[in-house]
């Protein structure tokens, strides 16, 4: 299918990087046109946590195997986001995050002031197959104030 109206867009970009900043830009008079687009079938996949107490509710749920690694995360309203990173090549059990580079357990958790990593916990697969995984996680991050997150929860195809 293909998109057979044009639509607009306008927007203020701002660099993010704190070490050398630079002055927003406006963009407007954007427009898209003639898009192909494809309808996606509901997910029934699953992926849930507190982060310090508080339910984080997630609004899209990503899922990818790339580099090793079955990477794991969700984003919600405040485009905070929440990850996982598991070594494709482990099986059901629970694993140990390190804070090492490398480590076959990761976690991360990213809010508007930087991006947290995970420095203990664990990840516990209960099934794994070729393109599903389900499990558990808890984690403790690094930071001024570490975010510690609880009651993960993850069902997922990849």
């Amino acid at each position: 299918s293909w998109v057979e109206y044009g639509i607009s867009f306008k927007f203020k970009g701002y660099w993010t990087d704190p070490d050398t900043p630079k002055a927003a830009i406006n963009f407007t008079n954007g427009v898209f046109k003639d898009i192909p687009y494809s309808t996606q079938e509901e997910s029934t996949d699953i992926f849930t946590a507190k982060v310090g107490g508080t339910n984080f509710v997630a609004t899209d749920i990503s899922a990818i195997e790339i580099n090793d690694f079955i990477t794991i995360g969700a984003l919600d309203t405040n485009l905070n986001n929440l990850s996982i990173a598991i070594k494709n090549t482990l099986g059901t059990g629970s694993h140990t995050i390190t804070n090492t580079v490398g480590a076959d357990v990761q976690g991360y958790y990213e809010d508007v002031n930087d991006e947290y990593k995970a420095v203990s916990g664990n990840v516990t697969i209960t099934s794994k197959t070729n393109d599903r995984i389900k499990g558990t996680f808890q984690f403790t991050t690094n930071g001024a104030t570490p975010f510690i997150i609880t009651e993960g929860n993850f069902d997922v195809e990849y």
